[in-house]
């Protein structure tokens, strides 16, 4: 187990570093704008560009970690229980990490946007929840029908690089719209969000357990 945690911890870090990439880049977009925003109201901003990067990559990666890594550490002699504990672990500390450092920039930016930002941070959580669970049901459906797996990727691939398109043809504007449409979102009502999240976290569940019981090893 301890192999185990040690190579989802490190999975973990260095997904973080896309994670942190593409923030970059959105937060350069954000920058160019011909009115650019003040350095406080640009700061309380970056958690929200951080969350958009992470749920992105947690998607991604939740998808692609069954048809490669969990196969690879079969092949490895890992038992299939701690698989299934260690992507578990690796998963909430994707989440909870990324919360974190959106807790802490906005609890050191005094204004409305970190106020509202703290907030928000238990619908955060159910949201992360949601994409971490659609994104690993998407990978365990690609170990039976691979076609999935390519719509899988190209559907969040497609809006994520819409997002980034719609932001640099605006001058980096347009992404202060892309931010107050989530504000907008996120105050709504959540409970229909946090049901849904439910049946997806129960189903994402189920088929981790069958599928991780029949995966091939991959050497």
């Amino acid at each position: 187990m301890r192999r185990n945690l040690k190579f989802w911890t490190r999975y973990t870090w260095e997904n973080a570093e896309i994670m942190l990439s593409l923030t970059a880049l959105l937060g350069v977009l954000m920058l160019l704008g011909r009115t650019r925003p003040a350095w406080d109201v640009f700061a309380a901003r970056v958690p929200y560009l951080l969350l958009m990067s992470g749920c992105f990559t947690l998607y991604l990666v939740n998808t692609s970690s069954h048809t490669l890594y969990i196969p690879l550490l079969i092949g490895m002699g890992e038992t299939r229980r701690n698989i299934l504990y260690g992507f578990l672990y690796y998963r909430l500390l994707a989440i909870l990490t990324t919360l974190a450092a959106c807790g802490l920039i906005w609890a050191l930016i005094p204004g409305e946007i970190s106020r509202q930002g703290l907030r928000h941070l238990p619908i955060l959580l159910v949201a992360m929840l949601l994409l971490s669970a659609l994104g690993s049901i998407a990978g365990t459906l690609t170990v039976r029908w691979k076609w999935v797996g390519l719509v899988a990727l190209m559907i969040p691939s497609g809006i994520f690089g819409g997002v980034i398109g719609y932001t640099a043809v605006g001058d980096g504007t347009h992404l202060e719209k892309v931010l107050q449409v989530v504000t907008r979102l996120l105050t709504g009502t959540v409970w229909p969000l946090v049901l849904v999240t439910i049946v997806a976290l129960a189903a994402d569940g189920l088929l981790q357990h069958r599928v991780a019981m029949t995966q091939e090893a991959k050497i």
